[in-house]
């Protein structure tokens, strides 16, 4: 039996974009998936629309608006499987994305990731490339996509998502303990197999807004990474 990857898709407000996200995991080519999906407190449009989707879910959870990282943990305390991607509400994946991801997998890599589509609201394509690596890049910049795969007992070995970050960046954030925890790489599928839509007010251009304050944030837990702090430092002022 192929190894269950669980797929994580936290909601807030989104009922024009859910369904098409749900589809897309659900016709994935990979075989054995578990569909969870976490309603973040979401508005009477959206919980309706989760409803009427109910049967194209494994697994729907309904909570009080905690923020996308309490969601995510939520999401990943009930997963089965031993993989797990979260995949934000209102964007989409391409059918092979998850076969491809886990093909990729190696002992060596604690996530694998991928390229993905910047879909402007006008449907123009811009591709986004990742660069992967270690934790010495990873410090430096996000070397990921939120939306990638992980090992579903690495995350829970360093207590999942940051619920405190509710402005963004969370990921960026996970990834750093997790690399640092493992001292595994971030692998990078060199296709665009993860759609993200611009243009619409979402955490991510939200996080843009307060950019340096979340990196403060970031940068005082990080005192386990004493050695990458000259990298820090020579990456802002050189």
């Amino acid at each position: 039996m192929k190894e269950i990857i669980s797929v994580v898709i936290p909601v807030y407000n989104t009922s024009q974009y859910i369904e098409k996200c749900i589809d897309s995991v659900n016709n994935q080519t990979y075989p054995n998936i578990e569909l969870i999906v976490v309603d973040d407190g979401s508005n009477q449009e959206t919980k309706l629309k989760l409803s009427e989707l109910s049967c194209k879910i494994d697994i729907l959870i309904h909570q009080e608006n905690k923020g996308q990282s309490s969601a995510r943990n939520v999401g990943l305390q009930k997963a089965k499987g031993e993989y797990v991607i979260f995949i934000d509400s209102d964007d989409y994946v391409e059918l092979d994305f998850c076969k491809k991801l886990l093909t990729n997998y190696t002992d060596a890599h604690s996530v694998i990731t991928c390229f993905a589509n910047l879909v402007s609201e006008d449907n123009q394509i811009t591709v986004f490339e990742p660069k992967g690596g270690g934790l010495n890049k990873a410090v430096l910049n996000n070397i990921a996509l939120g939306t990638s795969l992980f090992v579903k007992r690495e995350l829970l070995n360093i207590g999942g998502y940051d619920e405190q970050m509710r402005n963004g960046f969370e990921d960026w954030e996970l990834l750093i303990r997790v690399l640092n925890s493992t001292n595994k790489k971030v692998f990078v599928v060199p296709e665009p197999l993860y759609n993200y839509r611009k243009g619409i007010e979402s955490t991510t251009t939200k996080a843009n807004k307060i950019k340096y304050d979340l990196l403060k944030y970031i940068y005082k837990k990080m005192k386990i990474y004493i050695n990458y702090i000259l990298m820090i430092l020579l990456h802002f002022y050189c």
